[in-house]
């Protein structure tokens, strides 16, 4: 269960205001005051591995749509699609190039469409939610921030999970830079940087390790 879908089994009034997409001021637009007395937060990601996960879930579309075609099995199509010297990790970089550049104004300035740092603050970097959770904390996270929402979630699972190896092994020092480059305020403000696997990058065996 998702943290959307919990609140709207448990709480009566819980309804969507924007886009699933949306930035945060888009909201704050619509609810004037109400939107500063609200308790407000925000789940954010590692932005290398988050691309990974967004392409390895295309992977895993694109084996299944193949399974209908009657192209193969989708398990292993997609096992196969998560090594990262195999020939649909050869298009990465120009995924990366393609979503990297695209931009949208948030609230009359023009972002990065895919910055998390962007959907959470105002025009003039002003950070509008009084708390963030990290993905890679998930399970602590979503029980802290609830608790301080005076709401007990207990323990959400993740659903919709990729399944990939450790995210520095499917990047190129080209891709590496361009996330940097296109992402900076999501590296330095929320506190993320790039890290290698525990293991050799380049040792396929160690590969499984690195889940």
């Amino acid at each position: 269960m998702t943290i959307d879908n919990y609140m709207r089994r448990t709480m009566s009034d819980a309804r969507t205001i924007v886009g699933q997409h949306a930035p945060l001021v888009a909201a704050r637009s619509l609810l004037g005051r109400r939107f500063d007395e609200s308790y407000k937060f925000a789940f954010v990601r590692n932005p290398w591995e988050r691309f990974v996960s967004w392409y390895s879930l295309l992977a895993r579309a694109k084996a299944a749509n193949d399974l209908r075609c009657g192209a193969g099995e989708p398990e292993s199509m997609h096992t196969e699609s998560l090594d990262p010297s195999a020939r649909y990790w050869q298009g990465f970089d120009a995924f990366l190039e393609n979503w990297c550049k695209q931009e949208v104004p948030i609230d009359g300035v023009q972002r990065r469409q895919f910055s998390q740092w962007a959907q959470l603050v105002d025009a003039n970097g002003r950070m509008l939610v009084n708390d963030i959770g990290r993905f890679e904390n998930y399970a602590a996270d979503t029980v802290r921030l609830f608790a301080s929402a005076k709401i007990d979630v207990g323990v959400l699972p993740k659903t919709n999970v990729s399944r990939h190896h450790h995210y520095s092994v499917y990047y190129s020092a080209f891709g590496r830079e361009l996330i940097e480059h296109a992402f900076p305020e999501d590296i330095v403000q929320l506190g993320y940087q790039f890290e290698w696997c525990p293991d050799d990058p380049c040792d396929r065996a160690a590969l499984s390790s690195c889940r």
